[in-house]
This record gives structure tokens, sequence and C-alpha cells, in this order.
């Protein structure tokens, strides 16, 4: 099986439309308060021109459920906007990888939040 440098498959990457109820906020998120306004304005888009972009999601440890790992904006856009359902690109991170992304994203965000 080839491996890229997050430790997920290419392999095993897919994108499939999953049922908006089968998607759980991601618990290593820092992130727990969005705009409101700018997630309205987004729903507003998504009803008019559908998600143009999948959101990152993993599966939970007990297959049932995913976890978002980007993309919670649009999730939550796509819960306004009353959508059944999500694209939403699969993979296959273990814990330890999926907290590493997030400590990377939280270190990215406040450097350009610096700049």
């Amino acid at each position: 099986m080839n491996k890229n440098k997050n430790n997920c498959s290419k392999k095993e990457t897919e994108i499939i439309n999953i049922p908006i109820e089968q998607v759980k906020p991601n618990p290593f998120a820092q992130r727990k308060e969005f705009d409101k306004e700018g997630i309205k304005a987004l729903a507003e888009s998504i009803t008019e021109n559908g998600l143009m972009q999948p959101i990152l999601v993993r599966k939970t440890d007990d297959g049932k459920d995913y976890e978002v790992i980007a993309g919670e904006r649009r999730l939550n856009a796509s819960v306004m906007a009353d959508l059944e359902t999500i694209p939403a690109i699969v993979v296959h991170l273990d814990d330890d990888t999926m907290s590493k992304l997030y400590a990377l994203d939280i270190s990215d965000q406040e450097r350009d939040g610096k700049n």
C-alpha cells in the first residue's frame, strides 16, 4: 500500500455523498464558534449553486459515522441549507496523525493572523 507523508493511503481515499446526520464535528478542532452571518451567506450560496468543494472526513472508530477533518463551515452551511447528503473525501487517518494536522493548522492560522 502506497502511503503519503500524512499516513493516508492514496489507494484508500474516496469521494462519496454522506448523509449529513452521519457527519460529526472533529474532537481535535480548537474552533467551536463560527460567524453566523458567514454561515448563512454560505448556506444561501449552497442553496443557489450547490456545494462547490467536498468536505474532508474520516471514519469514526465504530465505523458508523464520520468526523470532519476540514470543512466544518461547509458542513454547518449545508445543514442550514437543508441538504440531506454532503459530498466528502474520505481519508483514513489515525488519532495521532489527526492531532498533528490540527496542531499544524492552528500554528498556520496563528502565523497568518500575525502577518
